[in-house]
């Protein structure tokens, strides 16, 4: 495996909602496009970063697209039933668990609350090591 090989770790939790991300990587450049509820975060050792402040507006027909940042080591794609717990949490699991992709969406899967109802929200968290 090269240095170049991005490393993928996906998990999830059955839910009703549907999502696609796609995953176009080169060495010059890597572009995540997706479509549903789902948020786009990366994480360059230092700081975990929200590419996308308004979702609340996307049906399953809006996709959306980024080019990650050259400093990103990962890129988070997370489900609104992760994506909703506070930033400060994500944070925490992201750099507790940045070498290691699959382990790392493990965790913010398992990390997802139950709500007052005791619904839990779909979940889904695909976690790309880029370096």
């Amino acid at each position: 495996m090269t240095s170049t090989t991005p490393r993928i770790g996906i998990a999830t939790r059955e839910g009703t909602a549907a999502k696609l991300v796609a995953a176009h990587i080169t060495p010059e450049r890597t572009r995540i496009t997706w479509a549903g509820d789902c948020l786009p975060y990366t994480w360059d050792g230092q700081h975990l970063t929200l590419h996308l402040t308004d979702h609340r507006a996307a049906t399953a027909t809006t996709t959306r697209e980024i080019d990650l940042p050259a400093k990103t080591q990962l890129a988070l794609l997370l489900s609104d039933g992760i994506h909703s717990q506070a930033h400060d949490d994500l944070m925490a699991l992201v750099h507790e668990h940045a070498t290691d992709a699959q382990a790392l969406a493990t965790v913010l899967v398992a990390a997802t609350e139950t709500g007052d109802a005791g619904y839990r929200d779909d979940a889904t968290a695909i976690v790309i090591a880029t370096q």
